[in-house]
């Protein structure tokens, strides 16, 4: 079982974070961030490796590219909450699941009032299956 950490917001669905460290962010740096849309964290973070680059030199010291490597991938879920807290969403309830999926289902089982938020909150678009 994983322990996860819930974000909401009013007329959305609510976010999921597993918690502990990310390792693919450790490996792909930046370009994790990057690829998970985290645009600011991705361009602030390549801007660090180019300067540790330009300073350090890859063939001379390699040690504070590994250390910032090594930062990334731990706080990668703490960045992540972060920048869920800049976008409106406050702190939930946390849950135990065996994935994401099971953690969303576990959050609306316990406290249906949020499963009754999303339903009001929807609108009924043209063209559109459901709400």
């Amino acid at each position: 079982m994983t322990i996860f950490t819930t974000h909401l917001k009013d007329g959305e669905m609510p976010v999921v974070i597993a918690e502990g460290g990310r390792w693919l962010a450790g490996i792909l740096g930046w370009l994790w961030f990057g690829l998970r849309g985290e645009w600011l964290i991705a361009v602030i973070l390549f801007a660090v490796t180019v300067l540790l680059v330009t300073i350090c030199g890859l063939a001379h010291n390699s040690v504070p590219l590994l250390l910032l490597a090594l930062l990334q991938g731990i706080y990668a879920t703490d960045i992540l909450r972060c920048m869920i807290g800049l976008r409106g969403y406050r702190g939930g309830p946390v849950v135990t699941a065996k994935d994401e999926e099971s953690a969303l289902v576990r959050l609306l089982d316990t406290h249906p009032e949020l499963a009754l938020a999303l339903i009001r909150s929807a609108t009924f678009r043209p063209g559109k299956v459901g709400f």
